[in-house]
């Protein structure tokens, strides 16, 4: 009998410690991509997207809900970007120029997608779906409030940091965009796991 409590102590221990892993890792890289220090936000992605591949115990189920969660986010910020909701200090305009300059062009394609910092911040985001976060998405009702309210409220930091530009009337679109990507993670969840 003390053998299996000792395997399951050992068990808990090392899933705490992966969410724990995971909070810290995430967290440098929110940090790091807010204050856009780059390329050493490419250290705590790569630790982040290293460590979560290494404690899997589904990589199929873990890399699906990812790539979901990360086109999700990224389309919904580009999104976001196109229609004028925020934008952000240094990055291109999306307005098309007009221009037959190739590099102008280039310049334009890039203005129309969400920074690269912001990649980066979804790539890291989309591990948590599993690992730190995971506990919230057992209880929906939690997870809805949390990240309905909290997601806004990281953009609310972003902007105090100069990260992002956006008027306090549009946080309740944000609030809608997140209550959706709530919405979608937990039934990536589901199919995933089923």
């Amino acid at each position: 009998m003390r053998s299996i409590d000792a395997r399951y102590r050992t068990r808990i221990s090392s899933r705490a410690k992966d969410v724990l892993i995971n909070a810290l890792l995430f967290q440098a890289c929110w940090f790091m991509a807010i204050y856009q220090i780059w390329p050493l936000m490419m250290v705590p992605l790569f630790a982040i997207l290293g460590h979560y591949f290494q404690s899997s115990t589904n990589c199929t189920r873990d890399f699906n809900v990812m790539i979901m969660v990360f086109l999700i986010g990224v389309l919904a910020d580009t999104l976001f970007l196109q229609l004028g909701v925020y934008s952000f200090p240094g990055h291109p305009s999306p307005e098309w120029v007009g221009s037959f300059s190739f590099a102008e062009y280039l310049e334009t394609i890039k203005g129309s997608f969400a920074p690269d910092w912001l990649l980066v911040l979804w790539a890291a985001f989309a591990t948590t779906i599993t690992r730190s976060l995971y506990w919230m998405f057992t209880r929906p009702l939690l997870a809805y409030a949390v990240l309905t309210l909290g997601g806004p409220l990281a953009y609310v930091a972003g902007r105090a940091c100069g990260a992002i530009e956006f008027s306090n009337s549009d946080l309740g679109l944000m609030m809608v965009l997140w209550f959706w990507i709530t919405h979608l993670c937990r039934k990536f969840l589901i199919a995933f796991d089923s």
